[in-house]
């Protein structure tokens, strides 16, 4: 059964499970906020496309770090004036409205939240679904509501670690896509 939790997090349950997931909670309706990208989060909190979910408490002084499989989210210190509790979603989603999109979604939370410096991330190519494809093609892209249009981020990859990198001045939803 999932219920909120002292730390202001939603305990979630992945596809196939009755039962709250070891690690994988989400900052809902317990106090920050319910994210409306993020609507599969309804009463019962299944989220049948989940593969995982990072928590962890960014600071003024030392940043944070969130770690997914072989990806992270690097937040450095004087990103936030305060302590800020975040969230990184990795789901198994294709984005309908995005051409030749790679199968996952990156949801990252709280939802519109803008850091003082840029954040990395760092994404393995495996946990990005590229398979055997190329990451010459592949983008990064931010999903603009207001517009409702992606928008190209700027992307690097380093094919000695075989990861993107990418610098975020904010969090919002994002996939990987072919460069327009």
């Amino acid at each position: 059964m999932a219920g909120c939790q002292s730390d202001g997090t939603t305990d979630i349950v992945s596809s196939g499970s009755d039962s709250p997931v070891s690690s994988k909670q989400w900052p809902g309706r317990c106090g920050l906020g319910e994210d409306p990208l993020f609507n599969p989060l309804n009463e019962d909190r299944f989220i049948p496309d989940l593969i995982d979910v990072a928590t962890g408490v960014v600071t003024p002084d030392s940043g944070g770090t969130l770690v997914i499989s072989q990806s992270s989210v690097v937040i450095p210190a004087g990103a936030v004036t305060g302590n800020v509790m975040v969230a990184w979603a990795m789901l198994d989603r294709t984005p309908p409205d995005l051409p030749d999109a790679l199968p996952r979604t990156y949801i990252f939370a709280p939802h519109g939240i803008n850091f003082l410096v840029p954040i990395k991330v760092y994404i393995s190519f495996d946990d990005a679904g590229l398979g055997q494809g190329t990451p010459f093609w592949t983008k990064f892209y931010c999903f603009n509501e207001s517009t409702g249009v992606w928008e190209e981020q700027e992307t690097r990859y380093n094919l000695f670690s075989k990861q993107f990198i990418v610098t975020l001045n904010h969090f919002s939803r994002y996939a990987f896509g072919r460069a327009a």
